[in-house]
């Protein structure tokens, strides 16, 4: 099993960046909501591709004035199995949370993502990327059972709105994982990232787009709206370039879990003001499935926190045994340690490719056993 490090100087960097992520992607699900909802422009998946198209503008611009430099020159096969299937990913991500507006309000819309940390995590363990013990299975039950107590208090949910939600946070931990192998393993810098993640996403969106929105996107209508509120396109665009760029730096300098953790804080911030200014009720059912989930949150990462410090004394002891050097380092509470699930052996290199950890985890599955099937060949 691979695992990927974080030196101890990034940690500033890393807070700097979940603030950052923190703000704009709380604005942006309330400026998309209001974009989608409130001018009667309908078409979510088109909205959604908005910061992909500013990220990849603002990428190229950097790239051919000089001023970013491409350190990996991928070919066409290395960007097809390793970047391609992150912008299937993230293309369905960022469609089916758009479209859960349609079928559920804002704030139950946040209470769901409080699920969010369980798929992660069972993602992560089927690539071979993390382990897990009785008091982690422990800590993800609780906030599976808040959430399906959530669920069962609201009073309008769909199961077109579930299945929207649930597409998404499984795309979502799918995506987080291959930029977790791809930005990590190959040392690649955020803007050099959306250079090369953004073409991706916008294949797939576009593709998207003209299958469910292609013969309403340019009705008159819709022009009118353009016309009208050009400055909501706008701003929706930069704020979805500032969320990919500010979300590619905390899983680049810390990994999925302060990543996951400021994602349950802002989703706090937006169920707030979804209730406080658009006037959405949550019922006590809701509000206190919600609570145990976050509850359960947090019993997770302390779980996780303390595996870490078993990882890290497991390393200390073996490369002392070897006669290398690894101080100043730390493991991403959501990834574990190579040699934790036996094996021992010395790790292989990672080819970074997303395509190969999924033929290794789909071979694994396919023989019955998990047992060194997430190591990189």
């Amino acid at each position: 099993m691979q695992t990927s490090s974080y030196d101890q100087s990034q940690i500033f960097l890393a807070l700097c960046y979940g603030v950052a992520y923190l703000l704009f992607s709380a604005t942006t699900v309330i400026s998309n909501k209001h974009l989608i909802m409130n001018t009667n422009f309908h078409s979510a998946i088109f909205v959604s591709s908005l910061g992909s198209w500013f990220g990849w503008f603002v990428s190229l611009g950097m790239v051919w004035s000089k001023r970013t430099t491409l350190v990996h020159n991928l070919s066409l096969k290395e960007w097809t199995t390793s970047v391609l299937p992150i912008g299937l990913a993230t293309a369905f991500s960022l469609a089916a949370a758009n479209m859960a507006y349609f079928y559920l309000s804002l704030a139950f819309i946040q209470v769901l993502k409080a699920f969010a940390p369980v798929i992660t995590f069972g993602v992560l363990i089927a690539f071979g990327l993390d382990r897990h013990n009785a008091k982690i299975l422990g800590a993800l039950c609780v906030i599976v059972c808040g959430s399906l107590i959530a669920c069962y208090g609201e009073m309008h949910f769909t199961v077109m709105g579930l299945l929207c939600m649930f597409i998404a946070e499984v795309s979502e931990a799918l995506r987080s994982v291959g930029i977790q192998l791809l930005l990590v393993n190959r040392k690649m810098g955020l803007i050099e990232g959306m250079y090369y993640f953004c073409p991706a996403t916008l294949l797939f969106l576009t593709i998207f787009t003209a299958i469910f929105e292609g013969e309403t996107l340019f009705n008159r209508e819709h022009m009118q709206v353009v016309h009208d509120y050009w400055y909501l396109f706008c701003i929706s665009a930069g704020l979805g370039f500032l969320v990919t760029l500010s979300g590619l730096g905390v899983v680049q300098n810390a990994g999925a879990t302060l990543f996951k953790a400021m994602s349950q804080i802002k989703n706090a911030c937006v169920i707030l003001f979804a209730v406080v200014v658009y006037g959405e009720t949550l019922t006590w059912m809701e509000i206190g499935g919600y609570g145990i989930a976050v509850v359960g949150f947090g019993l997770f990462n302390v779980a996780k926190n303390r595996d870490m410090e078993e990882v890290r004394n497991e390393r200390g002891m073996r490369e002392a045994t070897l006669g290398k050097e690894g101080e100043g380092t730390m493991t991403t509470p959501l990834l574990g340690d190579p040699s934790s699930q036996g094996g021992g052996g010395m790790k292989k290199k990672s080819s970074g490719s997303f395509l190969g950890k999924l033929g290794s985890f789909s071979g694994s599955f396919s023989g019955g056993s998990n047992g060194g099937g997430g190591e990189s060949k």
